[in-house]
């Protein structure tokens, strides 16, 4: 977990009563149900739903297929989505992102890369100098 994230958890502890920094061997959920018992896969799944569903009604009905993509979200949509953040904007190793997905193989992790035209022309113009405006024109001397 990121160190700027550890605010909020000490913040979120205290509110539920604990010690902002857990003991040693702590096995308290992080995430309760709405009787106080740890959420489960399911119930995470359900949660993020419920949001992905509200979120799709405050697209305006033209936007179809935002909505449509919102409608049809789930929590493997969001791994994906985190997958590809890590190694294609940001360009994360693989080995790294295997490691922060949890993949027993990188070849997984290499599944959810997925270059697009525009991913592979930036990455074209971006290897080469832009030093000369005319290509025709010779080199510059210093």
């Amino acid at each position: 977990m990121p160190s700027t994230c550890l605010p909020a958890l000490h913040t979120y502890r205290r509110l539920r009563g604990l010690p902002a920094e857990p003991p040693p061997g702590e096995r308290l959920p992080l995430i309760h149900s709405e009787r106080s018992r740890a959420l489960g896969a399911s119930g995470l799944y359900d949660e993020v739903r419920a949001v992905f569903a509200l979120a799709a009604m405050r697209v305006p009905i033209a936007d179809g297929a935002m909505r449509a993509a919102l409608e049809a979200a789930s929590t493997h949509w969001l791994r994906h989505g985190y997958a590809r953040t890590l190694v294609v904007d940001h360009r994360v190793p693989l080995p790294v992102a295997q490691t922060l997905l949890g993949h027993a193989s990188v070849q997984t992790t290499a599944a959810y890369v997925h270059t697009d035209i525009s991913q592979l022309r930036a990455f074209v113009e971006g290897s080469f100098a832009k030093e000369r405006s005319d290509p025709l024109s010779p080199p510059r001397t210093k």
